[in-house]
Order: C-alpha cells, then structure tokens, then sequence
C-alpha cells in the first residue's frame, strides 16, 4: 500500500492540478483493491445493532471458528447487513443461534479497523455447535470458497424463501420444521438450511427448493417438510 502512496506523492507533483481529483479517486480504488478480504467464520449470534438505515443494520457476532479470514477477525465483531439481508434475518435468527456468514472485508482508512460485510448467512444446528464446529471445518472452508451457484455434489442445501409474503404463509415454521427434523434424523452433516430472497411465486408460498436436485415444492406446510427429511428422498 505504502508504494501506491509514494506513487501518488510523485505523481502528485509532476501532473496538472486540473487531474488531481482524478489521482485521489484512482489511488483510493488501487487502496480499497488491497484492503478487501473475503471472510467465511461461524459463530454465535448475539444481537441486532441499528443504524441509521434500519434497527437492523447490522448483527453482533461471538467468533468461535474461522474458515477464510484475516487475524482481525476475532472475538465479538459487528457485521453490517445489506438490505436484503435485513429483510430476510430480522425474523429468521433469535439470539443465541448458531451461524455461519460469508462475506467481505474491508479496511477503513478513517477509522483504522476492518469492516465485514455479509453477503450470505446460514444457520447451523445446535447439534453441531459448538462441540462438532472442528469436525466439520474442512467442509464449511470448502463451502465458503466456492464462488459459483453449484453446491457440493455430497451436500444437501435446502433453499427457503424468507420473505415478507412467504413468511406471512408461514416459511418461517416450515424452516423449524425442517430442522427439528434433521436434528431428530441425525442428518445434519449431510443436509443444510439456507433462507433466501424471493423465488417470484410469492402467490404459492411457502417455497423450498431442494440443490442440487432442484426440487421444488410450493405451498409446502411444516409437517410436509419435516416428513420429506425424514424419507429418503432427499
């Protein structure tokens, strides 16, 4: 980083005052281009932080395993969430629960510290938190950096949609279901819950889709779900 500053410091005085904000603006992008990271981490969920754009603007997580990340990320981090996040966790994670996040990282000139940022939250079953975390470290760094829509050929990833008109049929209760079901199955390892934004047929909710098989199911009730876990279609 220090030799893009002496660049601009050379730079600076050799070029006409009228491209000045041009350099300031191509230096702060080569900058923010080295001082992002991506990160992958699980750990506990403790809160919601409000912001000026919404009560919940960002989350307070207690670290406990680190897949892909610097060493700032440690202990209790606060993690800002998109908009689309927020809409979809604001109902989805009660204190205490066990996830895992992916996103970026990026250090702040300002302040001096790393911001983190998800871009995709998971749920973890309390079976495998905190004691089995270790156990399946290899697999969550392996899912973490994956950077295509394809999931693991030997995972299971339940997709249930999250938002407002799923959630007001129900998708909510459907998502428990589906993990009291795996935790009674003992299918965990095997099979992960996911929440995601809209699908587009909000009219059939709730909806859950099954990859990599791509099974789709609508207007799916809590005791379908839970009793398709529990078959061996999946």
């Amino acid at each position: 980083m220090w030799d893009i500053v002496y660049l601009f410091h050379r730079l600076h005085h050799t070029i006409p005052a009228s491209h000045h904000l041009r350099l300031v603006a191509l230096m702060t992008q080569a900058i923010g281009d080295i001082t992002s990271t991506q990160f992958c981490c699980s750990g506990r969920f403790l809160s919601f932080l409000p912001g000026e754009k919404s009560p919940y603007q960002a989350l307070a997580l207690a670290v406990v395993q680190v897949s892909r990340a610097p060493s700032e990320l440690t202990g209790t981090v606060q993690v800002k969430l998109g908009k689309a996040l927020r809409l979809m966790m604001y109902r989805y994670l009660a204190p205490q629960d066990w996830i895992t996040v992916v996103g970026q990282g990026k250090f702040d000139l300002r302040s001096g510290q790393m911001q983190w940022k998800a871009r995709e939250i998971v749920k973890i079953s309390p079976q495998l938190a905190p004691q089995r975390l270790a156990e399946n470290a290899l697999a969550e760094r392996e899912h973490c950096l994956q950077n295509s829509t394809q999931p693991k050929q030997d995972v299971t990833r339940v997709l249930i949609c999250q938002e407002s008109g799923c959630r007001q049929r129900g998708s909510l209760a459907v998502s428990q279901a589906v993990e009291a079901a795996l935790a009674k199955t003992g299918r965990s390892q095997q099979i992960t819950v996911q929440a995601t934004g809209c699908m587009k047929r909000c009219k059939a909710g709730p909806n859950m889709v099954m990859l990599p098989a791509r099974a789709s199911y609508q207007r799916i009730t809590p005791e379908q779900a839970s009793s398709l876990i529990a078959s061996d279609e999946v």
